[in-house]
């Protein structure tokens, strides 16, 4: 194919236009600079899909950088955000680059998240996996997260009755209420128990 035209477009994009072909290919100004692009010149219908890649991929890298400015993301994570616009092959490949680069990297979003959920949201364990999972982490990784806060999982949790929920037990229907909570944050009920056991709790009125 034969270029017949490389005119501006809108900002840095480019238009290339085609001897004895509709199609106009709009692509990047550094696309352009990359390949060489120029009038007159002549290339197989191969690199002009290796360009219109190169070029998909450049706009998926960018919005993938816009995305990771504004909020973390795990590998997995990010790969579904660029899936609402771009092809698999796509988001895999810039998911992978930014990944060798250190930009997205599973392990230091799976730490901050679960600092994030165990020490500022005060959650158990159960409920923080869960939450790191829904976050595109894996199991494994989630677990190797969590297993500093799976040590100190009984003193988050007695503290955190301390602070909000002790006032509450004031007999076993309220108590009922408050493991119930604790247990939607993820603390498993054996762990409550013993806990909530240390309150002097009334009986039920008749």
């Amino acid at each position: 194919m034969k270029i017949l035209d490389i005119s501006p477009y809108k900002g840095d994009t480019l238009c290339v236009e085609f001897f004895d072909c509709t199609e106009k290919l709009y692509i990047n100004r550094s696309i352009a600079e990359r390949y060489n692009l120029a009038r007159d010149m002549d290339i197989p219908e191969s690199a002009v899909e290796e360009i219109k890649h190169a070029n998909t991929l450049r706009r998926a890298r960018e919005r993938a950088l816009h995305l990771i400015d504004r909020s973390e993301y795990s590998y997995t994570g990010l790969y579904h955000k660029l899936e609402e616009n771009y092809d698999e092959d796509i988001c895999f490949e810039v998911c992978d680059m930014l990944a060798e680069k250190g930009i997205i990297n599973d392990r230091r979003y799976a730490k901050m998240l679960a600092e994030h959920f165990c020490e500022r949201k005060r959650f158990g364990t159960f409920r923080a996996r869960q939450e790191l999972i829904r976050k595109g982490i894996t199991s494994d990784i989630a677990d190797e997260a969590l297993e500093i806060y799976e040590e100190s999982s009984y003193e988050r949790l007695c503290a955190l009755i301390e602070d909000k929920y002790a006032h509450l037990l004031t007999s076993r229907k309220a108590a009922a209420k408050v493991k119930n909570a604790l247990a939607r944050l993820g603390y498993s009920y054996s762990e409550i128990n013993d806990a909530i056991g240390e309150y002097d709790i009334g009986d039920d009125e008749d």
